[in-house]
């Protein structure tokens, strides 16, 4: 009673697993943990949906910034920017992590760019940005 006698089972697992997998990329998460980093396109997408963290370049810029925007909004609105005096030119080789309990974002050469520079040990920060929404 081995797996190979049962081919048609192993396809349905294979697509039940692409299905939740894909599902669980398309729908983001609403948290960036200790081991975790945010670059390029990546997003992170509040619990409710209604806002998004990621790497924005305004107009015609060629620089980039840590911002949070409305995402169900038919016009992009953003509502919070980072490293405003500070932006950053490759989003793929930047990283927005949590470094000794603080969001930071390191641009291309690794340098600090940007930080929450709070006293907390907690390896989950996502909390922070909807305290400083006012959520």
């Amino acid at each position: 009673m081995g797996i190979r006698k049962y081919p048609c089972f192993m396809l349905f697992v294979f697509f039940i697993c692409c299905f939740f997998f894909t599902n669980i990329l398309s729908h983001g998460v609403d948290t960036i943990s200790a081991n975790q980093s945010l670059s390029g396109n990546q997003t992170i997408t509040s619990a409710g949906g209604k806002f998004q963290l990621g790497f924005y370049k305004p107009g015609n810029s060629s620089y980039y910034y840590i911002s949070m925007w409305y995402a169900k909004v038919s016009t992009l609105t953003i509502v919070w920017v980072a490293n405003r005096d500070n932006p950053i030119s490759d989003k793929y080789s930047s990283v927005l992590k949590i470094l000794d309990g603080n969001l930071v974002l390191l641009n291309e050469s690794q340098t600090l760019i940007w930080s929450t520079n709070q006293n907390s040990t907690t390896s989950n920060l996502w909390w922070l940005f909807l305290g400083m929404m006012g959520i």
